[in-house]
């Protein structure tokens, strides 16, 4: 970060990535990436987001930079990880948090975080293309399997990136990441409380396997709040491929002037 973004940007330590600074910013967005994701996918974002919008994103161990540290091993780690890092960001400046597929757990195990230690919650949670926390796992456990078996269940379940499915060695240096995320996926159980002050915003692709829409929907019970759903052809990574909803549902709400 140059000298300019670090007198708009308070610091968030590793665990937070800004990018592009607003001279004068009225929201920060943080986004939380999907299983194997990474910040690379978040920068274009910031080209795309509103004059005086700021995108971040958290940056977990294994990847982003962060290839010696031990990755976290559960959902409630990474909030511990992201939340005192948001807490020593003490400015005026509102934060709504974004989390796709099991990024959206890991934003809302943060909210909760930052409510429980008395820090209040963001002003916004928009998840794109993720199940409720309450709801059983779409899928069996699967960061144990062998390498081949591990790729081949991912891709069966349309969870592993176009890219990835047409460049298994690409796929294969990916796996670390991959595997420490899917290890948070496996384990992760909703210990609530349910409700979020905040208001929730769900966006959900109709082609998308892994997340149906009804399962999306169920997010509504998770807020005390707003509530909206926003169904969109797509599969499971089409919020990566086309942002433009998500910046929308971002920003709309929540950075008026």
């Amino acid at each position: 970060m140059n000298d300019r973004g670090a007198q708009h940007m308070p610091a968030g330590g590793r665990w937070i990535e800004p990018f592009a600074v607003p001279a004068s910013p009225r929201l920060r967005v943080l986004c939380f990436p999907c299983a194997g994701g990474s910040a690379d996918h978040y920068r274009s974002w910031a080209a795309l987001a509103p004059a005086g919008v700021q995108v971040t994103v958290i940056r977990r161990p294994v990847g982003d930079s962060h290839v010696d540290e031990a990755p976290p091993r559960s959902a409630q780690e990474v909030a511990q990880g992201v939340g005192p890092a948001l807490a020593r960001c003490r400015d005026e400046v509102p934060w709504v948090f974004f989390g796709h597929s099991l990024g959206a757990w890991l934003a809302y195990e943060t909210a909760h975080w930052l409510m429980r230690n008395g820090f209040g919650g963001p002003r916004g949670l928009v998840v794109a293309s993720a199940s409720a926390p309450h709801l059983p796992h779409s899928s069996p456990p699967s960061a144990h399997l062998p390498d081949a078996e591990f790729l081949a269940h991912l891709n069966e379940l349309g969870g592993l990136p176009d890219v990835l499915v047409r460049h298994p060695r690409l796929a294969r240096l990916w796996l670390p990441r991959l595997r420490a995320d899917m290890h948070i996926y496996d384990t992760y159980r909703h210990l609530g409380p349910i409700e979020l002050p905040c208001p929730i915003a769900a966006l959900a692709g109709t082609d998308d396997r892994l997340a149906p829409v009804a399962d999306v929907a169920q997010w509504r019970r998770h807020t005390a709040g707003q509530w909206s759903l926003e169904v969109r052809p797509g599969d499971h990574f089409s919020v990566l491929t086309d942002p433009a909803p998500a910046l929308a549902a971002l920003t709309k709400k929540w950075a008026t002037p």
